[in-house]
């Protein structure tokens, strides 16, 4: 999910379980009703939520765009 520097939601880019593997994601400069959205700082939130066989860990990042 895509954040403004005021912490809301602009734009989810992808909100589905997906195997192993490398993926990617672009955003395109707009929110989720397609409107551009203003100039400014945003913050990007990745989720990784990995199963081991003892173990669930879950790792967050946040990343400046």
């Amino acid at each position: 999910t895509v954040y403004n520097a005021a912490g809301q939601a602009v734009r989810a880019l992808l909100d589905e379980a997906l195997p192993a593997g490398a993926y990617a994601a672009r955003w395109d400069g707009t929110d989720d009703a397609g409107a551009p959205a203003g100039s400014g700082t945003y913050l990007y939130r990745l989720r990784v939520i990995a199963a081991g066989k003892k173990k669930k860990e879950i790792i967050e990042k946040l990343v400046i765009l």
